[in-house]
């Protein structure tokens, strides 16, 4: 097995499976939240925002939840981008 970053297309696949298998529902201190949360540290760039965008619209027929993870790093990355 290589060691490589993991990388927000990675969160965001990881945590749809744990969302599917848990009815939508991503458990505090699950390793989806964990993943979340270490990549919230890392700066997102556009195309990352775009990913996990893709994937969940993908995962939730086209629509992307409001406070849904993807919705949060949209906001996050137009945040930055006022700075």
């Amino acid at each position: 097995m290589t060691k490589k970053p993991m990388t927000a297309a990675d969160v965001a696949r990881i945590q749809r499976a744990t969302a599917k298998a848990n009815g939508g529902i991503i458990p505090k201190g699950s390793f989806a939240a964990r993943a979340q949360r270490i990549l919230a540290k890392k700066p997102i760039t556009a195309a990352d925002v775009a990913r996990i965008k893709s994937a969940t619209a993908k995962a939730n027929g086209g629509i992307i939840p409001k406070g849904s993870f993807a919705a949060r790093a949209e906001s996050e990355l137009a945040k930055k981008a006022k700075k």
